[in-house]
């Protein structure tokens, strides 16, 4: 396996959220980042726990994404810029994770199909099982992919370091619903933009 398997997709995606991933919805380092209803925080005031030294020396971490809609197949990683918002935004953020951790950020992205058992599903599953190491994280569909949970395809988030879950960035309504038998599998909020983006 590779060094950090465990925890670098959640580490990342935490990084992703510190540094600017909000700036989907406004580029302008001033942006606000809404809490809940009635409270709203400048997002520069929350400061990650990721430790300042923290590097992994060139290591390459891969996302699995899926291409039945242009915002999955882009979610995770953009090659370049293009003048869209959005996917500028997220070139950026991963650029900053990039400098700031010492990793590159890549991803696989596959057809995907609505079967539990279909082969995006057999993908993913395939590799966990001969430790292929050919992603590291995979941006699931949550109808589907969570079958992939019973059969022991994922870890348990709750156990990796550097995941703070207090902090503003990850939806607590999934954290709290998806939490069962002190167990963890899937995570969602501002890296995951499908989740809140509409319309693109």
């Amino acid at each position: 396996m590779k060094i950090s398997v465990r925890y670098i997709c959640l580490l990342l995606s935490l990084i992703v959220l510190a540094t600017c991933f909000s700036a989907c919805i406004s580029l302008d380092n001033a942006y606000t980042q809404s809490i809940s209803a009635d409270v709203k925080i400048s997002r520069n005031s929350v400061k990650d726990t990721v430790p300042a030294d923290l590097n992994f020396n060139g290591e390459k971490i891969t996302f699995f994404a899926r291409d039945n809609w242009p915002l999955y197949e882009n979610e995770m990683d953009v090659e370049k810029t293009t003048g869209h918002t959005l996917y500028d935004a997220i070139f950026y953020r991963n650029a900053a994770v990039e400098e700031r951790l010492g990793v590159e950020i890549t991803q696989i992205v596959q057809a995907f199909d609505a079967s539990v058992s279909g082969k995006w599903n057999s993908t993913l599953r395939n590799a966990v099982l001969t430790k292929s190491n050919d992603f590291d994280s995979a941006a699931i569909y949550a109808s589907t992919g969570s079958a992939l949970a019973v059969e022991g395809m994922y870890y348990n988030l709750l156990e990796l370091p550097y995941v703070n879950l207090s902090q503003p960035w990850w939806n607590k309504s999934i954290v709290e619903e998806l939490t069962l038998f002190n167990t963890l599998y899937f995570l969602g909020g501002d890296v995951t933009v499908s989740e809140i983006a509409t319309g693109l």
